[in-house]
């Protein structure tokens, strides 16, 4: 990944060389196409302090080892910000639905999307974690929480499936912050049905 840079004359006195910092970092730090957005961002500057402006370009090698680019400008602060898109993110939408069990029952967590080809379809897991709890020791529920919340932004909003019952504890956690939940639709086979309509 590289980045070029334009600065404005403006940026420097007259009569003095335009010689430019700029920062570059990626959220997240592992780049992983298989199914999330990656933000680069950073800011540009020059002994004169942070430049407005700039024409800044992130050039990247895209999953089918083509090359890419995505054109940036700094605001007032310096800084810029921009978004390198999921390359296989077209049609693909991702449920996770969860099992939560605090003692007796182990918790699971699961990503789940459809893989269409022409009138068939298959559901495939992504991902798969489990949590065993104990009378002494139940399974924290913040921390599932934490998890789902996690996984949620990792697969681009992907809505949460779980039982009401269970979802009692945690629904209003996720809830706030703007996680979609369908709260009654993992039910036995009701959960993998709806993983199937994605």
């Amino acid at each position: 990944m590289t980045g070029i840079l334009l600065v404005p004359a403006s940026a420097q006195p007259a009569g003095t060389a335009a010689t430019a910092t700029i920062t570059l970092a990626l959220s997240p730090a592992t780049v992983d196409y298989g199914h999330q957005n990656v933000t680069a961002s950073g800011t540009v500057s020059t002994s004169a302090g942070p430049v407005a402006s700039a024409a800044v370009t992130v050039s990247y090698t895209d999953i089918d080892q083509q090359a890419a680019q995505i054109s940036l400008t700094t605001g007032a602060n310096g800084s810029y910000s921009g978004t390198i898109p999921d390359p296989e993110g077209g049609g693909v939408s991702y449920v996770i639905t969860a099992d939560l069990g605090s003692t007796h029952d182990r918790s699971v967590v699961t990503v789940m999307h459809a893989d269409r080809a022409g009138d068939s379809s298959r559901v495939v897991l992504d991902y798969i974690r489990r949590w065993q709890g104990t009378k002494s020791a139940p399974v924290p529920l913040t921390e599932l929480g934490q998890a789902i919340a996690g996984l949620a932004a990792e697969y681009r909003g992907a809505q949460v499936i779980g039982d009401p019952w269970q979802f009692k504890a945690i629904g209003e956690i996720l809830s706030a912050r703007g996680i979609r939940i369908d709260a009654g639709g993992c039910r036995g086979r009701q959960g993998a049905a709806s993983a199937a309509r994605v």
